[in-house]
């Protein structure tokens, strides 16, 4: 048995009339005026049971088959009373719905949930209210109380209108109540602050909106280990953001650099932010080439064969990051600068492959064929 306390007194009339709240702001969960009476539909329609006490009073709550216009219904009373709706109020919510109205409610009031075993005596002191639920899933939800809401845990990173947490999850949270469902499970919890526009049911009113927020929120991440998780397209919901699209300002070093370390790993909007903000001009301790330095030896080779080509590469800055990977390529060209890829390091090959195809990409796309007649020129003139 799931037992939500409140410290106060319950007015019947939030069972029995539409529209009334207490809940004032866009922030709160219970502001429309008819959560409790669809929670107690939902209960009852999913098989379960329920009393209210408040003080002395004990309010029964059940129901009765009624027939309207040849169709059953199940009529919600209290105390015998025909309440004004039935148990198919809210029928596309769900337990978990009904739950979270319950404990958004003891919440609000300064309440408490907690669990007792079936059969034990329920009682109520003067001036407080208990809801007591007999239902298999508020027991299972009871017992894993962190997949819907989160309660006094230590956010890992906190940032703007954002708090992630760990473990795995499959719902968006609010003010730590679950708002939104997600198709596949995020690598973290992420708790929204602010303002979120909910629908009558407590969910999301615009998913869209949801995601934008915390992709927007992780491009600004400084925890490096958070940022590898979310940018690497591997994961589920994760995998789904848009971080290029959704990007507010300039994203945050650490996220840049995991990025680019993910490589081919990287969800493809990150992996394109990375590139869009690599640096114009690169610093004097990147562009010294020497053979002790990872790729060092391979690039002075490939170097030395475009130079006996009659080209001259030091016209651009060639850049070496052994942290460097980015998805879909050993190379990428920005400003006077190309930016070669550890994937090329050891390799002589692939470093002469991606030096040249880099140093066509600056000279034209047609530079390889260019020089090839130019070379046959030189041939045949010496002939």
């Amino acid at each position: 048995m799931i037992i939500f306390k409140n410290p106060s007194a319950i007015d019947m009339r939030s069972l029995t009339t539409f529209g009334l709240t207490s809940k004032e702001g866009q922030s709160k969960i219970g502001r429309f005026g008819t959560g409790l009476k669809y929670g107690v539909a939902t209960i009852l329609r999913n098989g379960g049971s329920l009393q209210i006490l408040s003080g002395e009073d004990e309010f029964v709550i059940s129901t009765l088959e009624t027939d309207f216009r040849g169709q059953d219904h199940h009529q919600v009373t209290i105390n015998g009373q025909n309440a004004p709706f039935t148990t198919s109020l809210g029928r596309d919510w769900e337990p978990w719905m009904a739950f979270r109205e319950l404990y958004s409610n003891a919440l609000d009031e300064g309440g408490k949930m907690f669990r007792l075993e079936d059969g034990s005596a329920v009682s109520c002191e003067e001036n407080e209210t208990i809801i007591a639920v007999q239902m298999p899933a508020f027991e299972s939800i009871y017992f894993s109380i962190e997949e819907h809401f989160i309660v006094d845990e230590e956010p890992l990173w906190v940032g703007g209108d954002i708090e992630i947490y760990p473990g795995r999850s499959g719902f968006v949270f609010y003010n730590g109540i679950a708002i939104m469902k997600l198709e596949e499970p995020s690598h973290y919890r992420y708790n929204l602050k602010g303002h979120i526009s909910l629908t009558e049911d407590r969910t999301a009113q615009y998913p869209w909106m949801v995601s934008k927020k915390i992709a927007s929120a992780l491009t600004a991440i400084t925890d490096e280990a958070i940022a590898r998780n979310v940018t690497k397209g591997t994961h589920g919901y994760e995998k789904t953001l848009d971080f290029l699209e959704n990007c507010q300002g300039v994203p945050s070093a650490t996220f840049l650099g995991a990025a680019a370390q993910n490589g081919l790993e990287c969800n493809e909007t990150a992996a394109a932010l990375a590139k869009a903000h690599l640096p114009d001009r690169a610093s004097a301790s990147v562009t010294i080439i020497s053979p002790e330095q990872p790729g060092g030896a391979c690039l002075l080779n490939a170097l030395k064969r475009l130079r006996s080509l009659k080209e001259e590469p030091s016209e651009v800055k060639w850049v070496l990051d052994p942290t460097l990977r980015i998805a879909g390529s050993n190379f990428t060209v920005k400003g006077d600068l190309v930016f070669l890829c550890n994937s090329v390091f050891d390799s002589q090959d692939r470093m002469n492959i991606a030096v040249f195809d880099a140093w066509e990409e600056k000279n034209g796309s047609d530079w390889k064929a260019r020089k090839l007649v130019q070379l046959a020129d030189e041939v045949s003139s010496n002939v």
